[in-house]
């Protein structure tokens, strides 16, 4: 039987301290950080970043030449970074989330989290923390259409005056549409 919104046979089974990360949403987010990429390149942020593997920061801003120009990283060395934020990611869900979860709720969740950051408890805008609340004050349905709007802003500053400016990154929220569909079992 469907549950409305959630998909088929997805029933609330787990509490999120014995959910942990599906192959399936492991690779999910693999593919949705353009899968394993062995060498240095900018990302789309505005300013880029400098970037490895599967979307793993090495530094704010973008690539030196010599960067660019570096020998390109093994599986491992793209592995180990990739494992150790998954973790941190899967602890900010269990920590943050007080309601059950379907696995694909879940993984979801985990993904926005390793895209966005798990935000501090004292700034209830920053990172995945907006989308915690809904969930945990609307419920797991309710609370879905958040993941559409969660840190989906660039910030720019101007070099000249300084001042900061928030623009939407389309890439962004086509992720977030996926993660949508990948939270209510549709992926």
């Amino acid at each position: 039987m469907a549950t409305p919104g959630i998909g088929p046979a997805q029933a609330p089974t787990q509490t999120q301290g014995a959910q942990s990360l599906s192959q399936n949403g492991r690779a999910f987010i693999v593919l949705r950080e353009g899968g394993f990429v062995n060498h240095n390149y900018n990302d789309n942020a505005h300013p880029p970043n400098c970037t490895y593997g599967a979307g793993t920061l090495k530094h704010h801003g973008p690539c030196t030449p010599a960067e660019l120009a570096a020998p390109n990283y093994s599986q491992a060395q793209m592995e180990e970074p990739l494992s150790q934020r998954l973790a941190v990611a899967e602890r900010a869900v269990r920590h943050n989330v007080t309601v059950p979860l379907t696995q694909s709720q879940f993984d979801a969740l985990v993904s926005i989290t390793y895209n966005a950051g798990p935000g501090t408890r004292g700034d209830p805008t920053s990172g995945a923390q907006p989308l915690y609340r809904a969930i945990n004050s609307q419920g797991p349905e309710a609370a879905a259409q958040t993941i559409l709007s969660t840190a989906i802003h660039s910030r720019h500053r101007d070099p000249r005056t300084h001042r900061v400016t928030r623009t939407v990154n389309h890439g962004v929220v086509n992720r977030r549409h996926f993660e949508l569909q990948l939270y209510r079992g549709q992926l």
